[in-house]
């Protein structure tokens, strides 16, 4: 009996073991189906999120299309502007970017078409004038042979300030980033610091007289020193008013910039950026960017601590902060650089080019830029505002004159709408664009 019963207790066991084995394949198989079943979905998911992309960006192209379409219209053509406003308005009911090259391309040929005559905004200057620069979004001053002269914007150029540079004729000028002050030079070699904070009481700082004329200025960033640049590789520091120290680069210097209250970087005319750290007294240069040609300019982004250069031969780089440790990214141009000018708040650079023409780059997406073309005459110098306005200093023909741009696709879409608010009609939508986009959705839009 006994044995029996062992018997039926191994039976019972195996019994057992075989139904754990089974329950573990059964696991096993549950965990492969559930891991099968998460990948199917997630591949799912995967497919549907490329779907709505591809949806995403076939209505998004649909604006660039539109604004490619107005631009290869005759300029005598009634449809032209009105397919450059819905091109901006397309942008914006699908989310598209609204400042895309093409679309502003097509807004600036529509304004000057129906108010060539008002845009862009030409300011005639006298041959005294040497150059001018904005120092607030409505203010700009003129720096000429004898004087220094603040025009308002929004008063029609008027002249609002006047100072009279006595002494010795103005050669160069240079405005703090603030606009607090201006340091100017005259041909006598004086180099004075005019605070032009109140502008009913400006105090005037001879900062020094020198043998060689001084080309390049830049302010500190704690306001406590100023680097002047002389003849050749010469940089000379001040604070209070007193030269505290003199530092000679191995090639010419083309501009300068402040990194920190102890770092400057220099750029050469060997294609060379130096960085020069001021507490060490042997004069020992770091190598930061090499390109091609000249270094042409140097800025700081206040924004986000960006350090940008620019060579004659094309290339501009960009560097993450100014410890220069990662590779920089590395922007072309398909013409020799000049020079540009940075404006932080709206994180865009204006890049003048030899060919007189200016390459506005949006620093937040470096791939959409828009290129202003129409200029025809040497470029002197640009400023940029807040609210993206260009101002273009010029010369031809022993005249100097400003242009006055607009950046802004939206600006350009509000002031064509004031002067022309015509829509396109179903008819010319189906000829000019196709039957398959949402005529009624695109419209209705464009009415509100």
């Amino acid at each position: 009996a006994l044995d029996s019963a062992n018997i039926a207790t191994r039976s019972k066991l195996s019994t057992i073991k075989r139904l754990d084995s089974t329950n573990k394949a059964l696991d096993k198989t549950y965990k492969y189906l559930d891991l099968s079943f998460k990948k199917i979905t997630q591949q799912q998911n995967e497919n549907d999120s490329i779907q709505n992309q591809l949806n995403t960006l076939s209505k998004k192209s649909l604006s660039q299309k539109i604004a490619i379409r107005s631009q290869q219209l005759p300029v005598d053509s009634p449809v032209k502007v009105k397919l450059a406003c819905l091109a901006y308005s397309c942008g914006k009911v699908y989310n598209a970017n609204d400042e895309d090259p093409q679309v502003y391309n097509a807004l600036s040929q529509a304004i000057k078409h129906i108010d060539g005559k008002s845009y862009p905004t030409v300011t005639n200057l006298d041959n005294k004038r040497i150059w001018t620069k904005l120092i607030d979004n409505d203010k700009f001053i003129v720096f000429r042979s004898d004087s220094i002269i603040i025009k308002s914007l929004s008063k029609s150029l008027t002249s609002i300030f006047r100072l009279n540079l006595s002494g010795a004729p103005f050669t160069d000028g240079w405005i703090k980033r603030d606009s607090s002050s201006i340091i100017t030079t005259n041909n006598k070699n004086i180099c004075l610091k005019h605070n032009i904070s109140n502008l009913k009481a400006i105090k005037v700082d001879t900062l020094l007289r020198t043998k060689d004329r001084l080309r390049l200025v830049s302010y500190g960033p704690d306001n406590s020193k100023i680097a002047l640049v002389g003849k050749d590789s010469l940089v000379m520091l001040w604070a209070k008013n007193k030269k505290i120290d003199s530092i000679y680069f191995p090639s010419r210097i083309r501009c300068i910039e402040f990194l920190d209250d102890r770092n400057i970087l220099v750029g050469c005319e060997n294609g060379i950026a130096y960085k020069s750290n001021l507490k060490n007294k042997n004069n020992i240069f770091e190598k930061i960017g090499y390109g091609q040609g000249r270094v042409q300019f140097i800025i700081k982004n206040l924004r986000n601590d960006n350090i940008i250069i620019g060579y004659s031969g094309n290339k501009i780089q960009i560097y993450k902060d100014s410890k220069f440790t990662d590779p920089p990214n590395t922007l072309s141009t398909r013409k020799p650089i000049l020079f540009a000018v940075l404006n932080e708040k709206i994180n865009k650079m204006a890049v003048a080019q030899s060919n007189n023409n200016i390459l506005v780059i949006d620093l937040s997406n470096t791939d959409k830029r828009v290129q202003i073309n129409d200029i025809n005459a040497r470029i002197c110098g640009i400023s940029l505002s807040d609210n993206g306005e260009l101002l273009v200093d010029c010369a031809e023909n022993n005249s100097n004159f400003t242009k006055s741009y607009n950046i802004s696709s939206a600006t350009l879409f509000d002031r064509i709408r004031k002067i022309k608010n015509e829509i396109v009609t179903e008819d010319e939508w189906k000829y000019y664009i196709g039957q398959n986009p949402p005529y009624d959705t695109v419209v209705t839009h464009y009415k509100n």
